[in-house]
């Protein structure tokens, strides 16, 4: 779900736990003719597989009610 997930060095620690596929990662967001860059500090709060709400080009609410 992680578009550069199948990028080196991520491909190649997609088995270790202990290491990050998303922290510390520069993203570029697109809306409405506006771009943004952000820095990707966490993965929380508590639910992992929303990559709809994080990849998504889409106005949904995340699924995380915390």
């Amino acid at each position: 779900m992680i578009p550069w997930a199948d990028e080196p060095p991520y491909n190649q620690r997609l088995d270790d736990p202990m290491f990050s596929l998303m922290k510390n990662r520069w993203v570029r967001l697109r809306k409405d003719g506006n771009i943004c860059y952000g820095q990707i500090q966490d993965a929380g709060p508590a639910l992992y597989h929303d990559a709809d709400y994080v990849f998504g080009d889409n106005d949904e609410r995340p699924a995380s009610k915390e």
